[in-house]
C-alpha cells in the first residue's frame, strides 16, 4: 500500500513538472511584452463582460486585477526556475481568488470559477489583439 501511494504522488509529481515544461514560450513573450496595467485592464473587461458584473464592481475588480498583475510581473519577467515560476504563480492564483470571493456574491463566484479556465485564453487573445494594433 505505501508503495502505491508513493507510485502515485510520484506520478502526480510528474505530471505537474511535465505541464510546466510545456508552456508555449510564445504565450510567454505574449506575457512579457505587455504591461501589468494592460493585462489587468484586459481580465478586468473580460471579467465584465462574461460574468455580467455590475458596474459598482468595476474599480475594486481592477484593483485587485492590477494588484495581481503586478506581483506576477517579476514571475513572468524573472530568471526563477520554471517549478519555482510555476509555484509562485499558483500561490498568487490563490491568494486573488480570495479576494475575488469577498468581492463577489456567492454565484458571481461560481460563475467566475467556472469561466476562469477560458478567461486565461480569451485574455490571451484580446492581449495579442492588443499588441497588433
Amino acid at each position: 500500500m505505501k508503495k502505491q501511494i508513493q507510485c502515485l504522488l510520484f506520478g502526480m509529481l510528474f505530471f505537474s513538472i511535465a505541464q510546466v515544461q510545456a508552456q508555449d514560450p510564445a504565450n510567454m513573450a505574449l506575457l512579457e511584452s505587455t504591461t501589468p496595467e494592460e493585462r489587468a485592464q484586459v481580465q478586468t473587461e473580460l471579467m465584465q463582460e462574461k460574468l455580467q458584473l455590475e458596474d459598482t464592481l468595476s474599480a475594486n475588480l481592477n484593483e485587485i486585477n492590477l494588484k495581481y498583475a503586478k506581483k506576477m510581473e517579476g514571475v513572468i519577467k524573472g530568471d526563477s526556475s520554471k517549478w519555482t515560476k510555476f509555484r509562485t504563480a499558483k500561490r498568487f492564483d490563490k491568494e486573488k481568488d480570495q479576494e475575488l470571493q469577498e468581492l463577489f456574491s456567492k454565484d458571481q463566484f461560481k460563475a467566475y470559477l467556472k469561466y476562469k479556465d477560458r478567461l486565461k485564453k480569451d485574455g490571451k487573445e484580446k492581449l495579442q489583439q492588443l499588441r497588433q494594433q
